[in-house]
């Protein structure tokens, strides 16, 4: 049975595994070859930065190749384990068993079962001790800071920042390869390398000290960016602009782990920004931080590239604000051009809960601010609040109502809508709450149903987390090298993609527990303080003593100062204390003058002929827009926007190609806001296109030019290799020549007339040339239908045949004429 790559119309988003995107990069040459993993479905993996970095940073070593894989759907995981086939990189198809490194970025617990399920789909074994002639398996990301319940899969464990221990890492592995070290002496090498724990080698006592990245201005920044074959979760340009925080939140591991607190100046971030949206064509930039809104020159920073460019159509967001920032001038100043929502995260609310966990605001101050962002504009907030807080009570959740409702009165438009979002606490490793227990699930479901009841109206929307998910993501969080059992049975029982909604099953979870003889109360339970954690031999700087005094400030209700340049409170600062952007002066930016609406009755137009080939008929209709909005900003074309809060470029392609069929003459218009020439234009997109689509002719129209969509003749070619012209002439005039059609679309019957949707067909050699005509009423007859009709059912999906659609016409009188006929150009 053929396997995933050869059936890929078979599984839902065949472009999740099809190569050649944008920025991707190919080298053939390399001692060392290495496959970034990350544990998720393609789109979680290409939203994330640290994938981006790594990936570009590893192929930019000499003697180092790096391409990338992550999980298959469970449609394509079933394909691959019936054709006895095995997971194979993106970029090669090359199976991972055959790379010399599987190095897996893993961002939280609840991917652990996909780490397994990846190696299983590779038919690599799960056990480091077990593997001698399988690749290196290597981990980092965010959950290397407890890494206990999955060690056992891991040779080299990397603690801390990747961009700061990657190069000296993989520089080591390189060496080794080429000197034909054997595995032991390979791990006694890279034992050496600060910030590495190699579990085989560990010795009790051992301390792991973190990498932390110094200078964010001179860290690695890559050249270039993978821009996704469709749209991925974060669908736009993410820009770290400061990393760590200062606030101290006693819950957040983040704000822990990454101390100390450092900013990028803002000369660096704009200087990235421009880089960036010049090679990627996103038409919105994020800028990233855990708490952006406490950067030194915030103002500044978003007043000037908002200004800066809003001529070319691109929005600035900040996803991480606090609810006591003073910045509301800020927060608007991201809006202007295109409204988002805003995102705030009060945890709680009641003022002496959020004094316990370090986040304290004043709860009538932030009131006003959130009414005053609904009267300058902004119609939806997104508030996240948090349950389950060690003391807490059913009065705290009451609490959350009080202010939610009360925003929503006080609110003079009726349009304000609140989006409340419930998460339970989940104690982390290296924070002040880590000895603290998970709450009780059914109190923690209790205040989930007293919160949704108080919320009801058409004003309020109440989402949460799976309670459940939150328990296991404790459980395996603060977890020790027991799990592992508890993680592999679980996989075994069928869990996988466990922080996906849809696909968590906790009873699997629940049985393995139970099979491994532990217990869910002790696993979830509270910590005494004086026992010696599975997490406590890494070093992250913050001290144990500072930990147990914000333990005891959570009881006793009282706050810590942010961090300051010499405050030296947690030990995290000895070495080289934080770093702030300083006053940097930016560039002035042009100022827009506005002297009324302007009114551009008719803007040049230029039709494109394109061809939609190999793998990219796998991208869909609007994945191929898509791919164009990108190419025309990457190629600069002076393209013009559509009015309104959501510009997007005016361009138009011509009918919708079904999905896995190739289009060798697809018709496509834009619209521009100067003319350009018709070849530059070729030339320049063609250079910016993904691999697959390609700009074959352009030409400048006249102004009563028809628009793509009067074009209404389809022409496709069927082809089999099985039939001869004869059988298949036969075939085309029993089938073809017929009235009606019967066709079932889901459970309903459409009745097709072929006389009035049947233009003309023939026959070449062994393929069926039919041309379709569009109806100006009436459902028009699908390709994979006409392929059901011509063959009688028989043959029940295109991946059988090979199907083209050899162009897109227009029917002017009795002529069939090409997009390209001068008769079309409305000269």
């Amino acid at each position: 049975m053929p396997g995933l790559y050869d059936n890929l119309l078979k599984v839902q988003r065949p472009s999740r595994y099809t190569d050649r995107e944008v920025g991707s990069i190919i080298k053939r040459e390399a001692n060392l070859r290495v496959c970034l993993i990350y544990p998720d479905l393609y789109e979680i993996a290409t939203s994330n930065l640290g994938i981006q970095i790594i990936y570009q940073l590893l192929n930019n070593l000499d003697g180092v190749s790096c391409e990338r894989a992550f999980l298959p759907a469970p449609d394509a995981i079933k394909l691959i384990i019936d054709s006895n086939d095995t997971l194979r990189s993106l970029e090669t198809r090359t199976p991972l068993s055959k790379f010399d490194v599987l190095a897996f970025s893993v961002s939280y617990e609840l991917q652990y079962t996909n780490i397994l399920a990846i190696l299983d789909l590779a038919k690599i074994p799960f056990r480091s001790e077990e593997r001698d002639g399988s690749p290196l398996v290597i981990m980092g990301g965010y959950a290397t800071y407890s890494p206990s319940p999955i060690s056992p899969v891991f040779d080299i464990i990397t603690i801390g920042e990747g961009e700061e221990v990657a190069r000296e890492l993989f520089t080591t592995l390189r060496d080794a390869k080429i000197n034909c070290l054997r595995r032991d002496e390979i791990l006694s090498a890279v034992k050496e390398i600060e910030g590495i724990y190699i579990p085989q080698l560990f010795e009790v006592g051992e301390r792991i000290k973190t990498r932390v990245v110094k200078d964010l201005d001179h860290m690695y920044v890559p050249e270039n960016l993978i821009v996704p074959s469709f749209s991925s979760v974060h669908d736009r340009l993410s820009v770290e602009i400061a990393r760590g925080c200062r606030r101290g939140c006693r819950f957040c591991i983040s704000g822990f782990v990454q101390r100390p607190y450092r900013e990028r100046s803002p000369l660096r971030v704009v200087e990235i920004v421009n880089e960036q949206l010049r090679r990627t064509g996103y038409d919105e930039i994020s800028l990233m931080g855990l708490n952006t809104i406490d950067y030194t020159m915030i103002a500044e920073l978003t007043k000037y590239l908002t200004e800066s460019l809003r001529e070319k159509k691109i929005g600035v967001s900040l996803p991480s604000l606090r609810i006591d920032t003073p910045l509301i001038d800020t927060i608007l100043n991201t809006q202007m051009v295109r409204p988002s929502q805003i995102t705030l995260a009060p945890e709680v609310g009641v003022e002496c809960l959020s004094s316990a966990i370090n986040k304290e605001y004043d709860r009538e101050s932030f009131i006003e601010k959130i009414v005053k962002l609904n009267e300058c504009g902004i119609s939806s907030i997104k508030l996240y609040f948090m349950i389950g807080l060690p003391g807490e009570t059913d009065d705290d959740a009451q609490s959350i109502i009080d202010l939610v409702r009360e925003i929503r009165n006080r609110s003079r438009s009726r349009r304000l809508e609140i989006t409340v979002h419930i998460s339970a606490f989940v104690p982390k490793p290296h924070t002040p709450l880590q000895w603290s227990p998970f709450a009780d699930v059914d109190t923690l479901k209790s205040r989930i149903k007293q919160i949704r009841s108080g919320l009801r109206g058409r004003a309020f929307k109440v989402k949460y987390q799976n309670v459940e998910m939150s328990l296991l993501e404790a459980i395996l969080g603060r977890g020790d090298a027991r799990l592992f059992k508890v993680i592999e049975r679980a996989y075994r029982n069928g869990a996988i993609l466990d922080g996906w909604y849809e696909h968590f099953r906790w009873d699997m979870w629940r049985d393995a527990i139970e099979y491994c003889g532990l217990f869910i109360d002790d696993l979830s339970g509270e910590i005494p303080l004086n026992y010696t954690l599975p997490w406590e031999f890494i070093d992250t700087g913050v001290s144990k003593d500072y930990l147990l005094s914000e333990n005891r400030s959570y009881r006793e209700k009282t706050t810590t100062p942010q961090c300051d340049v010499n405050c030296r409170r947690c030990d995290a600062c000895d070495e080289f204390g934080i770093r702030l952007a300083g006053d940097e002066h930016l560039p002035e930016t042009k100022q827009e003058v506005r002297r009324g609406k302007r009114i551009r009755l008719k803007t040049p137009r230029l039709r494109f002929i394109f061809s939609k080939t190999d793998d990219a008929r796998y991208l869909s209709h609007l994945d191929t827009q898509r791919a164009f909005h990108l190419a025309l900003r990457r190629a600069e074309i002076p393209v013009a926007f559509t009015e309104g809060y959501n510009p997007l470029p005016r361009l138009t392609l011509g009918h919708a190609l079904a999905l896995g069929i190739e289009g060798l003459c697809e018709v496509g218009e834009v619209r521009l806001s100067e003319p350009i020439n018709a070849i530059e234009f070729m030339e320049s997109m063609d250079a910016e296109l993904p691999y697959g689509i390609n700009i074959t002719s352009a030409r400048n129209l006249g102004v009563g030019a028809p628009e793509p969509a009067e074009f209404d003749i389809l022409e496709y070619s069927i082809s089999t290799p099985e039939s001869d012209s004869k059988t298949l002439e036969e075939l085309a005039k029993k089938t073809l020549g017929g009235e009606i059609a019967r066709v079932k679309r889901g459970d309903k019957v459409k009745l097709i007339n072929l006389q009035r949707q049947i233009h003309r067909w023939w026959v070449d050699n062994s393929t069926i040339i039919v041309q379709v005509r569009i109806p100006d009423e009436g459902a028009t007859i699908r390709i994979n239908e006409l392929v059901n009709i011509i063959f009688n059912g028989e043959l029940i999906t295109l991946s059988d045949l090979k199907v083209v659609r050899n162009g897109v016409f227009i029917l002017l009188g009795d002529r069939v004429l090409s997009p390209m006929d001068e008769k079309t150009f409305g000269y």
